[in-house]
């Protein structure tokens, strides 16, 4: 514990400062406490490191002051000590600096601290002087008294802040461990998060994809009941095209009996025909009571029957129409009839030009 400067600022009631306690025991002359208050005022030391410093007392005799000033057992950076301790004896010191009579009177400075802890420091032998007047005891300094007690008290806050700052600090390194922990523990939740956040837009993209798939099956089962309703359909107009094609091809038969009982008979109407063809060929038809007229016309042709004989080939008929005009035709050939079992001569018209 390093001793405060000494600069004569406001101090709590107790003792004098170290100085003083060395000057009152005879330790120090006003001059060294001068000279080393200007130059702990000058360089920002302690009192007590300059006194050691410049030699004026030695480091065992600082802690003793310290010691006294403390009120009880101190160790400080120049040792163990208990204070000095009864009345301050009055003796005389060397004057500045230390000369070599003072420093024969005082004690050694290089004196180890360890040898402070056993045995209090030697003082140093007091100059022969004449003896004093019996002096009444001494009483207690309610001073140091006064002092020794805010001393104490002192030391009791100073050490429940160090217990109050051990806890704290205590209190801290718990706190940082807890927030590593924490921020541990945020840095873990954000990777879950992350993956979970990876998974929910995976599942989401999949839950599309799977409404996708839905509607395309929804259409495709549609699209299979529509097919399969055509056919059914396909089926039943297949039967009955069956059917129909049976009754076709039992008409087609019919048909072709028929057709083969027409051919046969066209073929005798043909051979009639061309019996009464050549009949007629050498025939005059000069004679004829009536004949026919072949007449062609937009939707086919016409058989129109005549009295007398028919017109020559190369001359021009004229016949009447349905809304009363004439229509002029020219006789291209006169031949047998195309009726068949008609015996009557056919001019066969074209429309003149």
């Amino acid at each position: 514990m390093a001793a405060a400067p000494d600069n004569g600022m406001l101090r709590p009631p107790g003792p004098p400062p170290l100085g003083a306690i060395l000057v009152r025991r005879g330790l120090l002359t006003e001059e060294q406490l001068n000279a080393a208050l200007a130059e702990s005022h000058r360089t920002g030391e302690p009192t007590g490191e300059v006194i050691v410093r410049l030699g004026f007392a030695s480091a065992a005799t600082v802690a003793q002051a310290l010691a006294t000033q403390h009120g009880g057992p101190l160790k400080t950076e120049f040792g163990y000590a208990v204070g000095f301790g009864g009345a301050a004896p009055v003796g005389p010191v060397g004057p500045p600096p230390v000369s070599v009579p003072a420093q024969e009177e005082r004690p050694t400075a290089s004196a180890p601290a360890s040898a402070v802890r056993a045995t209090p420091p030697v003082e140093p032998a007091p100059v022969p002087a004449p003896p004093p007047p019996a002096a009444p005891p001494a009483q207690p300094d309610p001073a140091l008294l006064k002092w020794q007690q805010h001393a104490q008290q002192l030391a009791a806050e100073r050490d429940a802040a160090l217990r109050n700052v051990a806890a704290t600090e205590a209190r801290v390194a718990e706190l940082e461990r807890a927030l590593a922990e924490l921020r541990e523990s945020a840095a873990a939740d954000d990777g879950h998060l992350a993956a979970a956040t990876a998974r929910v837009a995976e599942l989401e993209s999949a839950a599309s994809r799977d409404a996708e798939l839905d509607a395309k099956l929804a259409a495709a089962r549609e699209e299979t009941a529509r097919v399969r309703m055509e056919k059914v359909a396909l089926e039943a107009a297949h039967e009955s095209m069956s059917s129909h094609t049976a009754t076709l091809e039992e008409r087609l038969k019919e048909a072709s009996a028929q057709i083969a009982h027409l051919e046969a008979e066209r073929a005798d109407v043909l051979k009639v025909a061309k019996a009464l063809g050549e009949e007629r060929r050498h025939h005059d038809h000069a004679d004829d009571p009536a004949h026919l007229l072949f007449v062609p016309g937009n939707e086919g042709y016409r058989l129109v029957e005549q009295d007398g004989p028919p017109p020559a080939p190369g001359t021009t008929v004229e016949l009447p129409e349905d809304d009363g005009t004439a229509v002029r035709l020219l006789v291209t050939k006169v031949g047998s009839s195309p009726l068949p079992g008609t015996r009557l001569a056919c001019a066969y018209l074209v429309a003149a030009a």
